[in-house]
């Protein structure tokens, strides 16, 4: 079994207290412990959610108090910073960190082990990818002869490491079937039954998500076969619109810029492509392949 990693801070709390006839002092005492030495988290997927956990133990001298716990970091909105308490917490259960949040009380009980506090994080295309370094502070509030007073017991580092991200779900639809792209080629085909122009039987649809301040889409092609017969269209007659536009642009050896942003976001865009078939193309169904490339900072 791996030896559990114990971190004991002891924090000494001098409170002074008016009481008639001058100024008495009584002195508290209390012990943190946590399972863990930090909460890291390595961010390179924006449609996951990230949870870490640490077990803490709280021992005080105090017969009333309740336990709290606060973020401080700078960078992240602390509602996408949430906790829970437990073992396999519920969704429903966490709560945002925007302020501290209690965590138990107890009267009349020196000792409580906490059996779990739970950190979720929920990324956002708005952080700017980097490292964040903040931490959790614990602490507990007290009540001494009626008057209440903030005790900070120790504190647990806590980091976000956010990589740039550019991801781009991919959907192939046609009249008869829609199926998602995950791996492999993107494959468009075309019926040619004599010259002119023909539209693919499929259009491309994408969801993009990315955290770049500045980014580009590229889109190559291969040119476009009939195995069966053996013939090619080669891939400068090829053309594609993007999105709602009117404006065609013409495939060639080299990827051709399809699409560009300013700013992190979520976009979704539909690829449509048509065919210029002149007289010197046979009939047939020609099909090839295309290809994404990104670029961004």
């Amino acid at each position: 079994m791996m030896k559990r990693l114990i971190i004991l801070l002891e924090v000494l709390s001098l409170i002074f207290l008016i009481v008639p006839g001058g100024m008495a002092q009584k002195k508290l005492s209390a012990l943190v412990s946590f399972s863990t030495s930090s909460i890291e988290f390595v961010v390179d997927n924006l449609s996951k959610e990230y949870t870490g956990y640490v077990d803490v133990s709280i021992t005080t001298d105090s017969t009333d108090w309740e336990a709290y716990c606060q973020l401080d970091m700078i960078g992240i909105p602390g509602d996408r910073i949430l906790l829970a308490q437990g073992i396999n917490p519920t969704s429903s259960s966490f709560i945002p960190l925007t302020k501290a949040a209690g965590i138990t009380r107890k009267m009349n009980n020196k000792n409580i082990f906490l059996s779990r506090i739970n950190i979720k994080y929920i990324p956002s295309y708005l952080d700017i990818p980097g490292r964040y370094e903040g931490k959790l502070v614990f602490g507990y509030k007290t009540t001494i002869n009626g008057k209440e007073s903030l005790v900070q017991l120790g504190q647990l580092p806590v980091s976000i490491d956010i990589k740039p991200i550019f991801s781009v779900t991919i959907w192939s639809e046609s009249e008869m079937s829609r199926k998602e792209i995950q791996n492999g080629p993107i494959g468009i085909s075309f019926r040619v039954p004599k010259p002119g122009e023909w539209c693919s039987l499929e259009k491309i649809c994408l969801t993009i998500v990315t955290n770049y301040s500045n980014w580009n889409l590229q889109c190559g092609a291969t040119d476009l076969i009939d195995k069966e017969l053996n013939r090619f269209i080669p891939v400068n007659s090829l053309y594609i619109i993007v999105g709602n536009s009117s404006n065609c642009m013409q495939f060639s050896n080299a990827p051709i810029s399809i699409l560009s942003g300013q700013s992190p976001g979520e976009i979704g865009v539909t690829l449509r492509f048509k065919l210029n078939v002149t007289e010197s193309i046979l009939a047939g169904e020609y099909s090839g392949n295309i290809k994404l490339l990104f670029g961004g900072m």
